[in-house]
């Protein structure tokens, strides 16, 4: 049987846990034949520098349009062509490389593909438009109004979590696919805990909790400082180490950000972090702070603490109960600053005065990785899902 011929969709320059989970499935998955077409920018640089599996391309239409001086006229005109110039990209894309199937991925792209999408369903029924959904709510409102009408225009919508799926009435279309991992790139090493530790001058031997992600609101990252600050001083020798970048460098939570860890010794912002194993070999304990408001639909950051065998502390918000069970592979707590206090200083208390329930809790967050969250068994589920179509 020929291999099919399948088109992924990417869109926006700030790649996030979204893209890199759907390209390391790319890369996996050799019962299809691949091909990538993403806004350019640092992820596309990255990947366009490795020898891939699969083809890749670049296309400017697919970069986040810039209004922020632009009145609502000329945005909307932008808007316009952009989507116009991408659906005669992909159409054309289509014809020339016999793709039988599109897959978009969030509903960004999603959105800007509907034209040639309804065109398929239309005349070109041989050709399938499937997307997958990491979100739980959205940004900008329209695209929430929209989704009704994407559910019926596309074959299949396939969504990252039962978190995910509560927000779909019919679900004829929709496919619940968690992500995956690669477990072999995942490996406990003891020496790449110290490079890390050396490189960022964080003394090898201290307790280090540590978030990784956007520095933005939805994540609560300001409010994990504060709490954080409150249990843990210098002088306690407890550290937090934080990675990741804003989306808008300008942003006045940001600059509130850098303002709440300026000066203090104890807390150490690496900014953004291009070796992932280093920083969470370096890290003690994987910490995920999204708010009710930003809930996260399954975090990339918690099924990577879980793979390297991390305690994963993570507010009890969205798809992370489908990921940690409370007291056995991690902690689940309320998304409050009083339980996020009480479960600082109790994760604490288990690894300096509990080291059999310690290691036992970090042999189940590795199971826990193997059984539902490895990489094979995404790919597997979603040749399944292609072969249905």
């Amino acid at each position: 049987m020929d291999k099919k011929e399948i088109l992924y969709v990417f869109g926006g320059e700030k790649s996030s846990g979204a893209e890199y989970v759907i390209e390391n499935l790319i890369r996996h998955n050799t019962s299809v034949n691949s091909h990538l077409v993403m806004s350019p920018g640092r992820f596309y640089d990255k990947l366009s520098a490795e020898t891939l599996p699969y083809k890749l391309a670049a296309n400017d239409n697919l970069k986040k349009l810039n209004t922020q001086n632009s009145g609502k006229i000329k945005t909307l005109l932008l808007f316009i062509k952009s989507v116009m110039a991408i659906n005669s990209y992909v159409y054309k894309y289509i014809k020339k490389n016999n793709i039988t199937i599109v897959h978009t991925n969030t509903i960004v792209p999603t959105t800007y593909l509907l034209p040639v999408a309804i065109y398929s369903k239309l005349f070109w029924k041989k050709v399938k438009f499937i997307w997958s959904d990491h979100d739980i709510t959205y940004v900008h409102g329209i695209l929430g109004r929209l989704l009704s009408f994407i559910y019926k225009i596309y074959d299949r919508t396939i969504v990252v979590s039962n978190a995910v799926a509560k927000k779909y009435h019919d679900k004829t279309k929709l496919n619940i696919l968690y992500n995956g991992l690669d477990p072999n790139k995942i490996i406990v090493n003891e020496l790449s805990r110290s490079t890390f530790r050396e490189k960022h001058n964080i003394p090898n031997n201290v307790l280090a909790f540590s978030i990784i992600g956007q520095i933005v609101d939805r994540k609560g990252v300001n409010g994990l400082i504060d709490t954080f600050r409150q249990v843990y001083p210098p002088e306690s020798g407890v550290w937090l180490i934080i990675a990741g970048m804003p989306i808008d460098a300008d942003s006045p939570y940001y600059a509130a950000f850098l303002q709440k860890i300026e000066d203090v010794s104890n807390i150490k912002y690496i900014g953004f972090c291009d070796n992932i194993d280093q920083f969470y070999n370096g890290a003690d304990i994987v910490i995920n702070n999204s708010t009710h408001t930003g809930q996260e639909p399954l975090g990339t950051t918690i099924i990577e603490g879980l793979g390297y065998s991390r305690i994963v502390m993570a507010t009890n918000v969205g798809g992370s109960s489908e990921m940690i069970e409370n007291s056995v592979n991690g902690f689940l707590y309320e998304d409050s600053p009083e339980a996020l206090k009480s479960t600082l200083v109790m994760v604490k208390d288990i690894i300096e005065n509990r080291k059999d329930e310690f290691d036992l809790m970090r042999k189940h967050a590795r199971s826990t990785f193997i059984k539902k969250f490895e990489l094979s068994k995404m790919s597997a589920n979603y040749n399944t899902i292609v072969q249905s179509l």
